[in-house]
């Protein structure tokens, strides 16, 4: 009897730390075993948009952000319009499953100086431009580290580079023109 107990103690920790026996829950109709649920969080759920395309159909369909949605199964690619950038990610959508998406946030950066000049911002390690605006304006971007160059009219430029631009607040660099 111990050995029976033990038995079933162990089949029942194994059952809970693998996620794949229970990812198809053996009670749920039929007509739900075909669907699973998709959760995208982002920043500004009344003005984001998101969409959504199944990878091997390339059916498109609109998701309302911070609401639980009913999706068939299968591999997805989301496409999020925010302000002026996109994120994009592919997620897996699974039978009777939630699958979560947390877009990452944004905030802004302003270059300050007495000069005329032109910010272009690179993103860090990449060296991709991600945006380049006038000097006194905000810009906003993804959260992240990024270079910032600030090009003069006299063909002068000033370098920062690994300027860490946080979620919702404004980085603001001060900058001279160089001698």
């Amino acid at each position: 009897m111990r050995k029976f107990v033990f038995f079933l103690t162990a089949l029942g920790i194994l059952g809970l730390a693998s996620p794949h026996v229970s990812a198809l829950d053996p009670v749920a109709p039929r007509s739900f075993r075909k669907v699973g649920m998709l959760w995208v969080k982002t920043p500004n759920p009344s003005e984001d948009r998101v969409e959504i395309t199944k990878i091997n159909t390339g059916e498109k369909r609109s998701v309302t952000p911070d609401q639980i949605e009913l999706v068939p199964v299968g591999r997805y690619e989301i496409d999020v319009t925010m302000q002026d950038y996109h994120y994009r990610q592919e997620i897996l959508v699974e039978p009777t499953e939630r699958a979560d998406v947390v877009v990452p946030g944004y905030g802004n950066i302003k270059v300050n100086s007495p000069f005329k000049a032109e910010v272009n911002v690179y993103g860090s390690g990449s060296g991709d431009l991600v945006a380049k605006f006038p000097v006194n304006s905000v810009k906003t971007l993804p959260r992240g580290h990024y270079d910032v160059k600030i090009l003069f009219g006299n063909k002068t430029s000033v370098k920062k580079d690994n300027i860490w631009v946080v979620t919702n607040t404004t980085r603001v660099l001060d900058v001279l023109e160089p001698h």
